[in-house]
């Protein structure tokens, strides 16, 4: 398939939140590995185009082949769909990989051969969106260059694991083979470290020494200047937030129906061994309480550093992230390296209140704010962490993560099907006898015919009428501000100095409005996980000007171990550090954002995570304590000009990712 370019013209329907435009494919592309075309935004604002290869197999329709990106007003960008790789599911495959090995073949194909068409659309959009569309092509030479290889039966592929934690049947740059190497690779690093201790004009707090000198307040605070959103440390110095997630040595294997896959473990004496209690997923699903794990990280770096490894790590990881670039040790890191006083961190509010029978959460059901129980778990939380708060190097705390806060009636729908003994449904009980007065008003207003308001406490049916579903809408704003409210005025009496950074919407929630405009209201920064390509396009909702920070993002690669690549990936580890380079770009042009933390510090097990079997190979070290060294070079290039083109709003050529035909 060849075609010259198209024009697409978008308009919003409120009948249909899909606008765009299907065409129909060749009759055959068996043949072809992916699909190519370009794409440029022709609208005065920055637009979000979303495109998909539809099967004919309906169970497969809606997401076989599909990708999204975020175009600035002008911006082109060239699209690569692959083919998926159709992994062998076979019972002798290890159990509960969120992403397994392929064990019988690496080959991009659709499940039939056949595609009934190619749709080009937006999504929610609520303006005119135009696009100029071009180059589509199938393509046949689609490579990975995936060194990881297919292996069966199952006689030869078992064991999987290497003794260092290591995939067996592949070969990488870095892989380790023997235990002398890891002597080698502390000399080279010991190096590289002391050539590259930290980048030039920095202060102690990681913010611009050669900077403007700005009013100290004690601790950190945001503040925009010429047009753009900074952060601001306790020496006066303007900041940009660099960080780097879970800071710490675990890399922790579940032994549990795995016991075939390693070839050699620890002496069963050893330390390296432990329980993680309350898993997800796959082992929840098998009536596993808590799984058996050993920390491959850990006994790696036992062998490289000998018995004192944990105090050399605590030493050794701050001094890698400044010599990297970093400012920031970011969420879930290790306490004892906040506590090395090396570099500014963030840290956690936790909230273990009752929660919200009803809801249907993704992580976790929502809290009940309601119950008492909910501020002084915030209260509780906040006084164990004093010496954080005493601490100027603190930046500030987070409140909860990738919440799933549903469509504007889904929390308060979770209230409802609560039980009566449940506070969040005593608060809209009282809430809807104050508005209505008499029950008669609310049974017409619901349909219904409830007996009396305590004959309501008790119902769990939802109701549907407009008038209901406007009360439902009003709660569920309800519950949304006495979320953020409560914690704000905890942390104002508690931790006056130290930022509350939010609760890291996922991108999707862009698409409530009122949500993060209520959540704003509360917040000194705004966070969000956000796993796009670029942050260009990123903007907050209309008329809303506030200081935001991403609080997670990474891209990884599928051909070092983990077979998974992560939200986002690239084919060798030098696109994927390009990659990482062009989003951090993106994200320091942004005028918005006042900083952006890597998600995560160490690679994740290749057989999964116990907790829900995720095996990323997302990390700046991997599972032998060694760094990716085109990353490090990737955040090192990106530090060396962080202030200087924040300040003067440089806008450098976008990098691209693979880019592979």
């Amino acid at each position: 398939m060849q075609a010259d370019s198209l024009i697409l013209t978008t308009r919003p329907d409120a009948s249909s939140h899909w606008q765009g435009v299907a065409l129909p494919a060749p009759a055959d592309v068996s043949k072809y590995e992916a699909f190519r075309f370009s794409v440029r935004n022709l609208s005065d604002r920055a637009a979000k185009f979303e495109c998909e290869l539809v099967t004919h197999q309906p169970a497969l329709f809606a997401h076989q082949v599909a990708d999204a990106v975020m175009l600035a007003p002008g911006e082109r960008r060239r699209v690569i769909l692959p083919y998926p790789v159709f992994v062998n599911s076979d019972p002798d495959s290890p159990f509960g990989l969120q992403r397994p090995f392929d064990r019988t073949k690496h080959k991009r194909s659709l499940p039939d051969g056949k595609l009934s068409e190619i749709r080009f659309y937006t999504y929610r959009s609520t303006r005119m969106e135009r696009f100029e569309i071009g180059d589509l092509k199938f393509v046949s030479r689609f490579e990975e260059r995936d060194r990881l290889q297919p292996v069966s039966p199952a006689e030869k592929f078992y064991p999987c694991i290497d003794r260092f934690g290591q995939y067996r049947h592949g070969e990488w740059p870095g892989k380790l083979h023997d235990e002398s190497e890891f002597l080698l690779r502390r000399r080279e690093e010991a190096a590289d470290l002391a050539l590259y201790p930290q980048v030039a004009g920095i202060n102690r707090f990681g913010g611009w020494a050669a900077g403007p000198a700005l009013e100290k307040r004690g601790g950190f605070y945001p503040i925009k200047r010429n047009g753009r959103w900074w952060l601001v440390d306790p020496a006066g110095n303007l900041f940009w937030s660099f960080g780097l997630n879970c800071v710490n040595n675990r890399i922790e294997f579940g032994l549990d129906l795995h016991e075939n896959c390693f070839e050699a473990l620890p002496e069963a004496s050893s330390p390296f061994f432990s329980v993680y209690r309350n898993p997800i997923g796959f082992y929840r699903a098998r009536g596993f309480a808590e799984v058996k794990v050993v920390d491959f990280l850990r006994w790696n770096q036992f062998r490289k550093y000998g018995s004192g490894y944990e105090a050399i790590f605590v030493q050794l990881a701050p001094r890698r992230l400044r010599s990297w670039g970093f400012n920031t040790i970011g969420n879930w890191s290790m306490s004892r390296i906040y506590d090395t006083g090396t570099l500014p961190y963030t840290a956690t509010i936790e909230s273990r209140s009752p929660l919200i029978a009803g809801d249907k959460g993704y992580w976790q059901n929502f809290p009940d704010v309601f119950d008492p129980a909910f501020a002084r778990s915030i209260e509780k939380s906040l006084i164990a962490q004093q010496r954080r708060i005493d601490d100027p190097l603190c930046i500030g705390f987070f409140f909860g993560n990738e919440i799933s806060w549903g469509d504007g009636t889904s929390l308060a729908r979770g209230g409802v099907r609560s039980p009566a003994t449940q506070a969040a449904k005593k608060a809209f009980v009282k809430h809807l006898r104050e508005k209505y007065g008499s029950i008669a008003k609310l049974n017409e207003a619901w349909g219904r015919s409830h007996a009396d308001f305590s004959s309501l406490l008790q119902s769990r049916d939802e109701p549907h009428t407009p008038e209901s579903l406007e009360d439902l809408r009003e709660f569920d704003r309800m519950l949304v501000r006495r979320y953020f409210e409560t914690a704000r005025t905890i942390q104002k009496r508690l931790a006056p100095w130290k930022l509350l950074l939010g609760c890291r919407f996922i991108s999707d929630n862009l698409a409530r409005p009122d949500l993060i405009v209520e959540a704003a209201k509360f917040l000194d920064v705004v966070s969000f996980n956000i796993y796009w390509k670029s942050l260009d396009a990123f903007a907050l909702p209309e008329g809303l000007d506030v200081p935001v920070l991403i609080g997670e993002w990474h891209i990884g690669c599928s051909s070092y171990g983990p077979p998974h690549h992560g939200i986002r990936g690239e084919s060798t580890q030098k696109e994927r550090a390009a990659a990482c380079l062009n989003y951090l770009k993106s994200a320091r042009r942004n005028p918005f954002i006042v900083g952006a933390h890597y998600f995560m510090y160490c690679d994740e097990p290749a057989l999964g995570r116990p907790q829900d079997g995720e095996n990323m190979q997302i990390g700046f070290v991997d599972v032998t304590d060694t760094p990716y060294p085109d990353m490090v070079n990737c955040s090192r290039r990106f530090a060396e000009r962080l202030y200087e083109c924040r300040e003067s709003e440089e806008t450098l050529p976008a990098e691209t990712g693979s880019g592979m035909e």
